[in-house]
């Protein structure tokens, strides 16, 4: 739907009912559009030696800057790490787990099937 060109689903279902996918192509993506941008004569440019020069300076890259402190330690989780309610995942992909009822948004200290600690008398 985006490119215009039919995915293989939908090439499939044209063959199977005999109807040639080529006509549902649009016409930007066919190879004689192609041939046809690309058949005019393309002038090389002139080196470096060649071009004009200014009375501007050059334009330099900025200076690196070792920044104050201690680098982080922590790397910034990428936008799949994260589920929609921002829990963490792990580096394979899988999401943290409490280790006693394996139920997310929790961890083992805070687990309502912790069995409480009985009190000494």
């Amino acid at each position: 739907m985006i490119s215009g060109i039919p995915c293989c689903h939908a090439i499939a279902a044209m063959n199977y009912c005999n109807v040639d996918p080529d006509n549902f192509i649009p016409t930007c993506f066919r190879r004689s559009t192609y041939e046809e941008v690309y058949a005019s004569i393309i002038f090389p440019l002139n080196g470096p030696q060649l071009w004009k020069t200014t009375n501007f300076n050059d334009v330099l890259p900025p200076l690196i800057r070792k920044l104050p402190g201690r680098p982080k330690k922590k790397r910034k989780l990428e936008a799949w790490e994260l589920t929609k309610d921002n829990t963490q995942m792990r580096v394979g992909g899988h999401r943290k787990k409490c280790t006693i009822c394996r139920q997310t948004k929790h961890n083992r200290n805070n687990c309502p099937l912790q069995p409480q600690p009985a009190e000494a008398t």
